[in-house]
C-alpha cells in the first residue's frame, strides 16, 4: 500500500540510548503505515525513543509519539515495553485508535456548525 506522506513531517528522537539503522526503518515505516489514513489532517509526529532506565540497565524502554493534527491541540500517546520494538509497535497501535478518537470527535463538531453567512447581499 502506497501512503501519500509528503505533507506529514516525521522526526525519531532518542535519549538515554542509540538505535540501529534498521530501528529506525522499521518506526518510520510503523508510524508512517499506521497514520497512513490519517496523513494529510496531521502536520507533524515526533517519536521519542527512550530507555527509562539509562545506563543502570533494566528492561523499561518507551516510546513516545507526539501527534500535531490540523486544526487540534498536539497530544502525546506512550508506551513502555521491555524491547523498544514492542514499545513501538504497542504505542503505534493506541496512537491510531486516538488519533482516529480524536479527529472523529473533530468531525462531529465541525458537523453542527452552523454555515457562515455570505458576505455579499443583494441590494
Amino acid at each position: 500500500m502506497k501512503v501519500n506522506d509528503s505533507i506529514m513531517m516525521l522526526l525519531i528522537h532518542t535519549h538515554g540510548t542509540t538505535i540501529s539503522d534498521q530501528l529506525k526503518e522499521h518506526t518510520e515505516a510503523k508510524v508512517r503505515l499506521t497514520l497512513g489514513l490519517y496523513v494529510e489532517k496531521i502536520k507533524r509526529a515526533d517519536i521519542y525513543l527512550t530507555d527509562i532506565n539509562g545506563p543502570k540497565g533494566g528492561d523499561d524502554m518507551q516510546c513516545k509519539i507526539k501527534i500535531d493534527a490540523y486544526g487540534q491541540s498536539p497530544f502525546v500517546v506512550q508506551q513502555t515495553a521491555t524491547t523498544l520494538t514492542d514499545a513501538i509497535n504497542a504505542c503505534s497501535h493506541r496512537v491510531k485508535r486516538t488519533v482516529a478518537r480524536r479527529l472523529a470527535l473533530t468531525s462531529k463538531r465541525s458537523k453542527y456548525r452552523l454555515p457562515e453567512m455570505s458576505s455579499d447581499i443583494d441590494s
